[in-house]
Protein backbone atom coordinates (compact mmCIF):
# COMPACT_ATOMS: atom_id res chain seq x y z
CA UNK A 1 0.00 0.00 0.00
CA UNK A 2 1.36 3.42 -1.00
CA UNK A 3 2.28 6.09 1.53
CA UNK A 4 0.52 9.15 0.10
CA UNK A 5 2.11 12.51 0.90
CA UNK A 6 0.01 14.67 3.25
CA UNK A 7 -2.44 17.19 1.82
CA UNK A 8 -1.89 20.76 2.96
CA UNK A 9 -3.76 23.81 4.21
CA UNK A 10 -6.89 21.85 5.22
CA UNK A 11 -8.88 23.46 2.43
CA UNK A 12 -11.79 22.02 0.45
CA UNK A 13 -11.02 18.87 -1.50
CA UNK A 14 -10.78 20.66 -4.82
CA UNK A 15 -8.07 23.02 -3.55
CA UNK A 16 -5.95 20.62 -1.57
CA UNK A 17 -2.36 20.06 -2.73
CA UNK A 18 0.59 17.96 -1.59
CA UNK A 19 3.18 20.59 -2.58
CA UNK A 20 3.44 24.37 -2.52
CA UNK A 21 4.87 26.62 -5.22
CA UNK A 22 7.64 26.99 -6.20
CA UNK A 23 9.13 23.50 -6.54
CA UNK A 24 11.26 21.60 -9.06
CA UNK A 25 10.64 18.37 -10.95
CA UNK A 26 13.57 16.63 -12.67
CA UNK A 27 13.20 14.06 -15.48
CA UNK A 28 16.24 11.79 -15.62
CA UNK A 29 17.49 9.28 -18.19
CA UNK A 30 20.82 7.43 -18.19
CA UNK A 31 22.63 7.34 -21.53
CA UNK A 32 26.09 5.92 -22.12
CA UNK A 33 28.08 8.13 -24.50
CA UNK A 34 31.40 7.21 -26.14
CA UNK A 35 33.00 10.32 -27.69
CA UNK A 36 35.74 9.84 -30.29
CA UNK A 37 38.61 12.16 -31.19
CA UNK A 38 36.90 13.37 -34.37
CA UNK A 39 33.73 14.43 -32.54
CA UNK A 40 31.64 11.42 -33.57
CA UNK A 41 29.87 9.37 -30.92
CA UNK A 42 28.30 6.06 -30.04
CA UNK A 43 25.35 6.22 -27.62
CA UNK A 44 23.11 3.62 -26.05
CA UNK A 45 20.32 3.80 -23.48
CA UNK A 46 20.38 2.33 -19.98
CA UNK A 47 16.87 2.80 -18.54
CA UNK A 48 13.50 4.58 -18.87
CA UNK A 49 13.00 7.96 -17.18
CA UNK A 50 12.90 8.41 -13.41
CA UNK A 51 11.77 11.51 -11.54
CA UNK A 52 13.15 13.63 -8.70
CA UNK A 53 11.27 16.36 -6.83
CA UNK A 54 12.91 19.19 -4.88
CA UNK A 55 10.14 20.68 -2.76
CA UNK A 56 10.61 23.67 -0.48
CA UNK A 57 7.58 24.61 1.61
CA UNK A 58 7.29 28.18 2.86
CA UNK A 59 4.99 29.49 5.60
CA UNK A 60 3.50 26.17 6.64
CA UNK A 61 0.76 26.41 9.23
CA UNK A 62 0.94 24.48 12.49
CA UNK A 63 -1.48 21.81 11.27
CA UNK A 64 0.54 21.23 8.09
CA UNK A 65 3.80 21.02 10.04
CA UNK A 66 2.21 18.48 12.37
CA UNK A 67 0.85 16.41 9.45
CA UNK A 68 4.28 16.27 7.85
CA UNK A 69 5.99 15.27 11.08
CA UNK A 70 3.45 12.47 11.51
CA UNK A 71 4.05 11.34 7.92
CA UNK A 72 7.85 11.52 8.38
CA UNK A 73 7.53 9.35 11.49
CA UNK A 74 5.31 6.87 9.62
CA UNK A 75 7.77 6.34 6.74
CA UNK A 76 10.80 6.51 9.09
CA UNK A 77 12.84 8.91 6.95
CA UNK A 78 14.43 7.19 3.95
CA UNK A 79 13.28 3.68 4.85
CA UNK A 80 10.20 3.50 2.60
CA UNK A 81 10.21 3.31 -1.22
CA UNK A 82 6.45 3.44 -1.79
CA UNK A 83 5.72 7.15 -1.38
CA UNK A 84 3.15 8.65 -3.76
CA UNK A 85 2.73 12.20 -5.06
CA UNK A 86 0.04 13.56 -7.41
CA UNK A 87 0.48 16.63 -9.60
CA UNK A 88 -2.73 17.39 -11.45
CA UNK A 89 -3.82 14.24 -13.25
CA UNK A 90 -0.40 12.53 -12.97
CA UNK A 91 0.50 10.31 -10.03
CA UNK A 92 4.15 9.46 -9.31
CA UNK A 93 4.73 6.26 -7.36
CA UNK A 94 7.73 4.35 -5.97
CA UNK A 95 9.23 7.49 -4.43
CA UNK A 96 11.54 7.74 -1.43
CA UNK A 97 12.76 10.58 0.77
CA UNK A 98 16.42 11.47 0.24
CA UNK A 99 17.23 12.32 3.86
CA UNK A 100 16.68 10.94 7.34
CA UNK A 101 16.43 14.52 8.61
CA UNK A 102 13.38 16.77 8.52
CA UNK A 103 14.49 20.30 9.36
CA UNK A 104 11.87 22.94 10.19
CA UNK A 105 12.72 26.65 10.40
CA UNK A 106 10.50 29.05 12.35
CA UNK A 107 10.61 32.31 10.38
CA UNK A 108 7.79 33.99 12.34
CA UNK A 109 5.29 32.88 14.99
CA UNK A 110 3.11 29.95 13.84
CA UNK A 111 4.68 29.85 10.33
CA UNK A 112 7.29 27.26 9.42
CA UNK A 113 9.59 26.48 6.49
CA UNK A 114 10.90 23.07 5.46
CA UNK A 115 12.34 21.39 2.37
CA UNK A 116 12.57 17.79 1.24
CA UNK A 117 13.69 15.85 -1.83
CA UNK A 118 11.92 12.83 -3.31
CA UNK A 119 13.47 10.42 -5.81
CA UNK A 120 11.80 7.68 -7.81
CA UNK A 121 13.58 4.39 -7.19
CA UNK A 122 11.57 1.95 -9.29
CA UNK A 123 9.93 2.11 -12.68
CA UNK A 124 7.46 -0.18 -14.52
CA UNK A 125 9.92 -0.97 -17.32
CA UNK A 126 7.64 -3.38 -19.12
CA UNK A 127 4.92 -0.75 -19.52
CA UNK A 128 7.15 2.05 -20.89
CA UNK A 129 7.62 2.47 -24.62
CA UNK A 130 9.56 5.49 -25.94
CA UNK A 131 7.75 7.78 -28.34
CA UNK A 132 8.84 8.05 -31.97
CA UNK A 133 12.24 9.73 -32.08
CA UNK A 134 11.96 13.34 -33.28
CA UNK A 135 13.87 14.51 -36.34
CA UNK A 136 13.98 18.23 -35.52
CA UNK A 137 13.92 20.51 -32.51
CA UNK A 138 10.40 21.75 -31.67
CA UNK A 139 9.10 25.31 -31.80
CA UNK A 140 7.01 27.03 -29.15
CA UNK A 141 3.44 28.13 -29.80
CA UNK A 142 4.76 31.54 -30.92
CA UNK A 143 6.93 29.88 -33.60
CA UNK A 144 10.27 30.49 -31.87
CA UNK A 145 12.72 27.77 -30.79
CA UNK A 146 14.00 29.70 -27.77
CA UNK A 147 13.29 32.56 -25.41
CA UNK A 148 15.81 35.28 -24.60
CA UNK A 149 18.49 35.08 -23.37
CA UNK A 150 20.16 32.09 -25.03
CA UNK A 151 23.81 31.16 -25.59
CA UNK A 152 25.55 30.01 -28.79
CA UNK A 153 29.06 28.50 -28.55
CA UNK A 154 31.48 27.64 -31.38
CA UNK A 155 34.13 25.10 -30.34
CA UNK A 156 37.34 23.61 -31.77
CA UNK A 157 39.52 20.76 -30.48
CA UNK A 158 43.20 21.69 -30.06
CA UNK A 159 46.14 19.67 -28.73
CA UNK A 160 48.62 21.93 -26.97
CA UNK A 161 52.16 21.30 -25.75
CA UNK A 162 53.46 24.15 -23.59
CA UNK A 163 57.26 24.04 -23.42
CA UNK A 164 58.91 25.22 -20.22
CA UNK A 165 61.48 27.01 -22.43
CA UNK A 166 58.79 29.23 -23.91
CA UNK A 167 57.65 27.83 -27.28
CA UNK A 168 54.09 26.62 -27.63
CA UNK A 169 53.19 23.82 -30.03
CA UNK A 170 49.52 23.41 -30.98
CA UNK A 171 47.48 21.46 -33.51
CA UNK A 172 43.79 21.87 -34.31
CA UNK A 173 42.04 18.59 -35.02
CA UNK A 174 39.04 20.37 -36.48
CA UNK A 175 39.36 22.37 -39.69
CA UNK A 176 42.66 20.74 -40.73
CA UNK A 177 41.34 18.65 -43.66
CA UNK A 178 41.74 15.39 -41.75
CA UNK A 179 39.61 12.50 -43.02
CA UNK A 180 36.37 12.08 -41.03
CA UNK A 181 37.11 15.14 -38.88
CA UNK A 182 34.93 18.27 -38.85
CA UNK A 183 35.86 20.89 -41.49
CA UNK A 184 35.45 23.64 -38.87
CA UNK A 185 33.99 24.33 -35.43
CA UNK A 186 31.14 22.40 -33.88
CA UNK A 187 28.31 24.26 -32.19
CA UNK A 188 26.70 24.17 -28.74
CA UNK A 189 23.66 26.06 -27.46
CA UNK A 190 22.16 26.78 -24.06
CA UNK A 191 18.47 27.60 -24.42
CA UNK A 192 16.77 29.17 -21.43
CA UNK A 193 13.00 29.30 -21.09
CA UNK A 194 12.24 31.70 -18.21
CA UNK A 195 8.47 31.63 -18.70
CA UNK A 196 6.53 28.74 -20.23
CA UNK A 197 2.83 27.97 -20.25
CA UNK A 198 1.27 24.51 -20.03
CA UNK A 199 1.28 23.91 -23.79
CA UNK A 200 4.90 24.96 -24.38
CA UNK A 201 6.14 22.96 -21.38
CA UNK A 202 4.30 19.89 -22.68
CA UNK A 203 5.99 20.37 -26.09
CA UNK A 204 9.50 20.54 -24.62
CA UNK A 205 8.93 17.72 -22.13
CA UNK A 206 7.54 15.43 -24.84
CA UNK A 207 10.59 16.22 -27.00
CA UNK A 208 13.05 15.55 -24.17
CA UNK A 209 11.36 12.24 -23.29
CA UNK A 210 11.16 11.12 -26.93
CA UNK A 211 14.89 11.86 -27.32
CA UNK A 212 15.56 9.81 -24.14
CA UNK A 213 17.92 12.50 -22.93
CA UNK A 214 21.22 12.41 -24.84
CA UNK A 215 20.38 9.36 -26.93
CA UNK A 216 18.71 10.70 -30.10
CA UNK A 217 20.12 13.25 -32.55
CA UNK A 218 18.02 15.75 -34.52
CA UNK A 219 18.32 18.92 -36.60
CA UNK A 220 18.32 22.36 -35.01
CA UNK A 221 17.85 25.71 -36.72
CA UNK A 222 20.05 28.31 -35.05
CA UNK A 223 17.91 31.31 -34.05
CA UNK A 224 20.88 33.66 -34.72
CA UNK A 225 22.02 32.69 -38.22
CA UNK A 226 18.96 30.61 -39.31
CA UNK A 227 21.28 27.74 -40.30
CA UNK A 228 19.90 24.22 -39.91
CA UNK A 229 22.50 22.11 -38.09
CA UNK A 230 22.21 18.33 -38.28
CA UNK A 231 23.45 15.68 -35.85
CA UNK A 232 22.56 17.74 -32.78
CA UNK A 233 21.66 16.09 -29.48
CA UNK A 234 20.70 17.16 -25.99
CA UNK A 235 23.73 17.69 -23.76
CA UNK A 236 22.20 16.35 -20.55
CA UNK A 237 20.19 13.34 -19.44
CA UNK A 238 18.25 15.57 -17.03
CA UNK A 239 15.54 18.15 -17.61
CA UNK A 240 14.81 20.26 -14.54
CA UNK A 241 11.47 22.07 -14.54
CA UNK A 242 10.69 24.81 -12.04
CA UNK A 243 7.01 25.17 -11.17
CA UNK A 244 6.83 28.89 -10.33
CA UNK A 245 3.06 29.08 -9.91
CA UNK A 246 0.04 27.45 -11.50
CA UNK A 247 0.49 27.39 -15.28
CA UNK A 248 3.91 29.11 -15.22
CA UNK A 249 7.17 27.19 -15.57
CA UNK A 250 10.83 27.64 -16.46
CA UNK A 251 13.54 25.29 -17.71
CA UNK A 252 16.86 25.17 -19.57
CA UNK A 253 17.98 22.80 -22.33
CA UNK A 254 21.54 22.50 -23.63
CA UNK A 255 22.31 21.17 -27.12
CA UNK A 256 25.52 19.86 -28.69
CA UNK A 257 26.40 19.30 -32.34
CA UNK A 258 28.30 16.07 -33.07
CA UNK A 259 30.31 14.98 -36.08
CA UNK A 260 27.77 12.93 -37.96
CA UNK A 261 26.32 10.77 -35.18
Amino acid sequence: MANVLPYLRNTSTGLQAQVLYPFNRIISFKTFVQVFMNGSEQRWPSRPPLYTFIIPMKALLSGDKGSWLTFFNTVKGMSQVNLQLSLGATTYSDLTLMSDDLGVTTQRPLQYDQQFTLRQVKFPYASWTPSTAPTSYPTLACGAVAELPFLQVSTYLTSVNESKLGPRFAFSWYGSSLTNFPPGYLRMWKLTYPLLNDADLATLEYFFTACQGRLVSFSFTDPIDSTAYTHVRLDSDEMEIKYMTKGQYSTTLSLRQTNGS
